[in-house]
């Protein structure tokens, strides 16, 4: 009963680390091609 929170707590941060991780790949690979090809677009 007591390492439920801790457990909940630990999936919670691997899962908002692993998004911002992806966040921070994907949209600095998008920017920076975009941005070289002279296109800027979301």
């Amino acid at each position: 009963v007591q390492s439920q929170p801790i457990a909940y707590f630990h999936q919670s941060f691997i899962l908002k680390f692993r998004s911002i991780n992806f966040a921070n790949e994907f949209f600095g690979k998008n920017l920076t091609g975009t941005i070289n090809s002279g296109s800027f677009q979301y």
